[in-house]
């Protein structure tokens, strides 16, 4: 099974992605705003609610000392202080459910953030694959090889047909690619008759070349599947 580097489409869908992530990201900012100023509103209402209270109290002890009368002044300011502490309590009860909403929220966008900064590194990382082509290019044509000796041109025709398309090659990748892994050990060239009586060279693969080609392999897997992972996660 082959691999391959994404197309320029599924580089922008990607792209798409992340700006997506981000837009994401800063809605979730602006609800944190809008949560903090329901914070200073409730602690507005509450000094609000203070002075009330002392205004209440003002008015009790006028009350007081008009009627004379202790024992009613003494159960109005106990309801009084009853109603005080149940508004108190309440305040209290607000403030830690927004608190605990604005924990969560903040837990929410951590987790995309991480997503996101993870799709990007898996970004630059496809990036980065695709200034690794010509040496990937020559891989292949390892790989191709290996079936039995073939001349650079078929190696490019094989390449295009079996990648069904996807991957044309110029000879100006291929051969310098070709030579290289020669000059390397990890393949071995004669020259031979094509079957149109041309002379050419044809290629095929040494065993330090095998066993290169499955190291590169793997690698190549370990990536591809790094990147799907962080894409359906």
């Amino acid at each position: 099974m082959y691999a391959f580097p994404l197309s320029k489409a599924d580089e922008k869908k990607l792209a798409g992605q992340l700006q997506s992530q981000q837009g994401k990201l800063e809605s979730a900012r602006n609800r944190i705003e809008r949560i903090d100023a329901e914070l200073a509103q409730l602690a507005t209402s509450l000094e609000a609610a203070q002075e009330q209270s002392r205004e209440a109290r003002q008015q009790v002890e006028h009350a007081v000392s008009r009627m004379g009368d202790l024992e009613t002044v003494r159960q109005a300011l106990d309801a009084e202080r009853r109603q005080l502490a149940e508004a108190r309590d309440g305040a209290r009860l607000a403030a830690r459910e927004s608190r605990d909403a604005a924990h969560a929220l903040a837990l929410t966008l951590e987790s995309q953030r991480v997503q996101v900064v993870a799709l990007a590194q898996a970004l630059e990382r496809m990036v980065g694959q695709r200034g690794q082509l010509d040496s990937r290019l020559g891989e292949l044509a390892a790989q191709l090889s290996d079936a039995g000796p073939l001349h650079g041109y078929a190696i490019a025709v094989r390449l295009q047909r079996l990648s069904r398309d996807v991957l044309s090659v110029e000879e100006g990748s291929l051969y310098p690619a070709l030579y290289r892994m020669e000059r390397r050990g990890w393949l071995a060239s004669t020259w031979a008759l094509t079957d149109t009586g041309r002379r050419a060279r044809f290629y095929r693969m040494t065993r330090s070349g095998r066993a290169q080609l499955e190291a590169e392999t793997a690698s190549w897997l370990r990536l591809t599947t790094a990147v799907a992972d962080v894409l359906n996660g």
